[in-house]
């Protein structure tokens, strides 16, 4: 960087260093003792234009080419930066072009979780198919045979007998047995109640939260409730409607504390759910596996709100 000397006075100098600028000539201006302002060429290929535009300028300051050339480095700037801007905004990280990357209005993994409740229906024969239901059950049951007095043959039955602390994880490593009871239907209503709620609600939090939170959400909303409900009744339950309860208290209470979220869920559907989940609390709807209902809801709850609460101090 050299000098090639100085302006008198600072608006002076200023106005010569944004002339400069508009040329595509780098510069500084630097304040001296004397009050007096030097200026400073960055790129010494340039040195020797700037030293005749120096001449030029204090031969006539007042030439409008110097007065108004602060107005056009501006404006220049102003474009440079929404060119950057605008140029920026068409590069998406990873996550975003997941999110923009729904498949007729649906995200990837809702579209997935979908498909493969689909496979399990069809191979299990909407839950018909005993044997092959056995595969997606968290655990599976013994048969043993009771003999009558007679001890004949003819006269023995056969019972269940459910075996202790999922043996299939523990000893045979089936660790997705904790997850797989979502995937198992039984009977084409269930079926379709569940995977249209899947549709709406899991691509609402798929596309606003991306996938890793969204997978983490499922499987937080998936094993624990299946754990709980084998725990209280055995390994005869599976359905979406835990993931899916899960995921409608996620928005209900992500969108009621965090307005600015995005999350809107309709009343009437809300209204419907919940009533829906009384009348199988309470006893109306038979053969329903409540304690999966039950803590998926307040799981997604509880996780909604504790989304709200760090959109709310500022880590969306």
């Amino acid at each position: 960087m050299r000098s090639i000397g100085q302006i008198s006075d600072e608006s002076g100098a200023r106005s010569f260093g944004d002339f400069l600028e508009c040329k595509g000539i780098e510069n500084n201006i630097e304040n001296e003792a004397d009050g007096s302002w030097t200026i400073w060429i960055h790129s010494e290929d340039a040195i020797e234009a700037a030293d005749k535009l120096l001449k030029s300028y204090l031969e006539e300051p007042s030439k409008p080419e110097y007065t108004e050339a602060g107005g056009k480095l501006k404006k220049r700037r102003l474009e440079e930066s929404e060119q950057q801007h605008e140029s920026s905004s068409r590069v998406l990280t990873a996550e975003q072009i997941w999110r923009r990357s729904a498949i007729a209005g649906l995200g990837k993994l809702t579209l997935l979780l979908i498909v493969i409740s689909g496979v399990v229906a069809y191979l299990s024969d909407l839950g018909d198919n005993g044997e092959a239901s056995g595969w997606f059950n968290i655990s599976e049951y013994d048969y043993i045979f009771i003999k009558s007095p007679s001890d004949s043959l003819k006269n023995s039955k056969q019972i269940l007998r459910l075996t202790s602390g999922l043996k299939e994880i523990r000893e045979q490593g089936q660790i997705w047995r904790l997850i797989s009871p979502v995937f198992l239907h039984f009977g084409l209503l269930h079926f379709l109640f569940n995977m249209l709620w899947l549709k709406d609600l899991g691509t609402l939090i798929e596309i606003r939260e991306g996938p890793k939170k969204f997978i983490l959400l499922l499987l937080l909303l998936a094993i624990v409730p299946n754990y709980l409900q084998y725990l209280l009744t055995g390994p005869s339950f599976g359905g979406m409607s835990g993931v899916v309860y899960g995921l409608l208290g996620f928005v209900w209470i992500k969108g009621k504390l965090d307005p600015l979220s995005g999350y809107f869920l309709n009343t009437t559907v809300l209204y419907f759910m919940l009533a829906w989940f009384f009348l199988c609390l309470f006893g109306f709807i038979e053969h329903v596996a409540n304690t999966v209902h039950t803590v998926g809801l307040v799981l997604g709850m509880g996780t909604g709100y504790l989304s709200a609460r760090k959109a709310s101090k500022g880590f969306r």
